[in-house]
């Protein structure tokens, strides 16, 4: 009586299984994530090495903005975002400016050209890019200088244990500081 109900299992289990394969292959390749690929570094946007440089120098150096075409604001301030000592720009155009003194916003770019901006601080040095292929190359310069991811989240965190470089994706920023 056992053993008729062990064989019933059995059938009614091996029945259950279907030889029917489903059709779909993985063609995928695997890609190698952490692979360095070289990058194509333009000559119009500041690069992370002369931003570098920048926030040594603080404002006495304009040789290295003037290198690239940016033209230079004092006191640039942006109504309830940011205030910078000195902001070169580049291939943008500046927002209206309110009575206060202040600029109703960040510059906006323009059609012609690669447009960047680069705000300079007493602690921090900013570069702004309007375009996602200028950003990944400042993103790419970032790491093949050897700066190692810290903190991933908001903004991504690399640091070198000399300088740290913020990396906010969403508004295509870089700012450049030294760790507390």
């Amino acid at each position: 009586m056992i053993s008729s109900a062990v064989i019933m299992a059995a059938l009614v289990v091996t029945s259950c299984v279907t030889t029917k394969s489903s059709g779909y292959t993985d063609n995928s390749q695997q890609t190698d994530t952490f692979a360095v690929h070289l990058v194509d570094i333009k000559s119009e946007v500041l690069t992370i090495s002369d931003g570098i440089r920048l926030y040594d120098a603080g404002t006495t150096d304009m040789a290295i903005a003037k290198k690239y075409g940016y033209k230079r604001i004092d006191g640039y301030k942006a109504y309830n975002l940011k205030d910078y000592a000195v902001l070169f720009y580049k291939n943008s155009q500046l927002p209206r400016k309110l009575s206060s003194g202040a600029y109703l916003d960040m510059p906006k770019p323009m059609k012609k050209g690669v447009s960047s901006y680069v705000g300079i601080n007493k602690n921090e040095v900013e570069i702004g890019v309007f375009s996602q292929k200028a950003y990944d190359s400042l993103l790419s310069q970032v790491i093949q200088a050897g700066f190692a991811l810290i903190h991933d989240g908001y903004e991504k965190e690399y640091s070198n244990g000399i300088y740290s470089i913020y990396c906010y994706a969403p508004g295509r920023r870089i700012r450049i500081s030294r760790p507390l």
